[in-house]
């Protein structure tokens, strides 16, 4: 599961993505450029049976809530539940779900 951080070269927002083989680049998701820049990072690839995966999403999905970014938050643990066979995503995806309804 391939995470990579972008920056846009219009607005300069710094942004993550996770993507799958063969998926289109994104697009900036404030201002919907598509001129965009990789950043030199490090990428997070599933591992069969890597329990440090889970923990790098779980600091990630951390990272985004200690900034108050929930909408980020619930995006990045959805696709990482989707790519991942870990349960143990798949309930953090829900807990952050089931907290953005009350």
């Amino acid at each position: 599961m391939p995470l990579f951080d972008h920056q846009c070269l219009h607005c300069d927002h710094v942004f993550e993505v996770l993507l799958k083989r063969g998926e289109d680049l994104p697009v900036c998701p404030r201002c919907g450029s598509a001129d965009l820049r990789r950043l030199v990072g490090i990428p997070a690839f599933r591992v069969a049976g890597d329990a440090s995966q889970v923990g790098r999403i779980e600091r990630r999905v951390k990272d985004y809530l200690k900034d108050g970014k929930w909408r980020d938050a619930t995006r990045f643990a959805d696709q990482a539940a989707s790519l991942t066979r870990s349960d143990k995503v798949k309930r953090i995806a829900d807990k952050l779900h089931e907290k953005t309804k009350a």
